[in-house]
């Protein structure tokens, strides 16, 4: 869907690949969430650095378990009205690429990094180990999980995302919203 709203010569775009799920694991979960932080850094070197039709592209990949299972996929980012189409076609051409298998070694060792890092820095706070103890009561998550968290981050391969990317999102529903100025 497309609206028209403020009078800056700027399109916000959120385009969202979405499904219901009606299971998924605690290592597809991971390998999910890392499919987001690697479409991340792919979408910074593509749509901001190549294409330079936007400043700060950002990626977000959620998922919730049944009962009401559902996973997302997101991008949501600013540019000019006249280059909307051609962000949303180069970010469907990433997602499609990683489908086909085109994630690197190097992809893999940044996202992991990052990864481990976030969740390093995360775990010093209440509010992490709240979510945490949350997503255990409420998902069925393995406490184990937690002790091992680095370790089960480097033990998924590209071919976990790909995976995982095939599965989730061949089928997805897709939905883009794009506000347009006045």
């Amino acid at each position: 869907f497309t609206f028209k709203a403020g009078k800056e010569n700027k399109s916000q775009i959120n385009h969202t690949y979405y499904a219901e799920i009606e299971e998924i694991s605690d290592k597809e979960i991971l390998a999910f969430s890392l499919l987001g932080d690697i479409l991340q850094m792919k979408a910074n070197e593509k749509l901001r650095e190549e294409m330079g039709s936007t400043y700060s592209p950002s990626v977000s990949a959620f998922f919730s378990r049944p009962p009401v299972g559902m996973l997302n996929l997101s991008l949501s980012v600013s540019s000019l009205p006249e280059n909307v189409e051609k962000l949303i076609a180069a970010y469907d051409g990433l997602v499609k690429n990683i489908m086909n298998g085109a994630v690197s070694d190097e992809d893999m060792v940044k996202a992991r990094a990052q990864r481990i890092k976030v969740v390093e820095t995360q775990s010093k706070t209440n509010m992490y180990w709240s979510n945490v103890l949350e997503q255990q009561q409420n998902y069925g998550f393995d406490p184990k999980n937690i002790s091992e968290y680095t370790k089960r981050v480097e033990a998924l391969t590209k071919e976990d995302i790909v995976s995982v990317a095939k599965k989730y999102l061949s089928n997805a529903n897709i939905l883009k919203g794009v506000m347009n100025p006045e």
